[in-house]
């Protein structure tokens, strides 16, 4: 089985640009702090006092395609100051994704290639939207936060919270109980899911590692139908990235 090696780690990465924010009413001032307590809330929940700078996982990943269903091994490696490794694991391929900050590659080593403008910002909102990493970093970036209502996700009632930064948009419902984030939700990549799917992201099986709760379970729903099932197998928070693992590889010469 040949594998599209974009099609693939985009649909792992849940790489998609997200549902537009309303635009802003007469009481915006009163929802902007509503919604940063909600956030601090989840931060609380998830992290303590702490901030996380890096987040490693391991884990097997269920990926349901056009071309049936398969499972992958996943190794990812993300920073708060918006780096990315991702070394994919399909049955008759390895794929990798690279992303410095600034520049990135991604495709089967030694045959990589240099991302696109386009794959670039989905990476940003990736990252953008990691749970651990979205409650570190919230307060520091100049990103518009809006509270949104309540709505059940399954039978727990949560708070929404949109999101729009730069590069994309998105909302996050939290447990009013538990004040962990049950579920994300944005609009996807057309070519991805179909012509632009709206795609639900739930959060499952949180567990305590390092002092920092991570959830071990993520499911993905595109227009309500499942495409992928995380399962994370391990953990490291902060243990300390060696720069050299985010520089996107030299591709090779030509032939002569």
């Amino acid at each position: 089985m040949r594998v599209s090696v974009r099609a693939a780690t985009l649909t792992l990465l849940a790489l998609t640009a997200t549902a537009p924010v309303p635009a802003a009413d007469a009481h915006e001032g009163a929802g902007l702090q509503d919604a940063r307590s909600l956030l601090l809330e989840m931060r609380k929940a998830m992290l303590g006092t702490r901030r996380v700078k890096e987040f490693h996982s391991t884990a097997k990943a269920f990926l349901n395609t056009n071309r049936g269903r398969f499972e992958a091994q996943v190794k990812e490696w993300m920073t708060a100051d918006g780096r990315l490794r991702q070394e994919l694991q399909l049955p008759h391929a390895s794929l990798l994704t690279v992303w410095d900050g600034s520049r990135g590659a991604l495709g089967q080593p030694p045959d990589t290639h240099e991302m696109s403008e386009g794959v670039q910002t989905e990476v940003k909102r990736t990252l953008e939207r990691q749970p651990v990493l979205l409650a570190s970093v919230f307060d520091d970036r100049d990103w518009k936060i809006t509270a949104a209502g309540s709505e059940k996700v399954g039978e727990r009632p949560c708070r929404v919270v949109e999101i729009a930064t730069p590069n994309g948009e998105f909302r996050i419902f939290i447990d009013e109980e538990t004040h962990l984030p049950r579920k994300e939700s944005y609009v996807g990549i057309a070519g991805v899911s179909g012509p632009q799917p709206t795609i639900d992201v739930l959060f499952e099986d949180w567990r305590e590692v390092s002092g920092v709760k991570v959830p071990f379970k993520e499911k993905t729903f595109a227009n309500g139908k499942p495409t992928q099932e995380l399962v994370r197998q391990a953990v490291e928070i902060d243990a300390g990235f060696a720069t050299s693992l985010f520089e996107p590889p030299t591709p090779p010469s030509p032939a002569d």
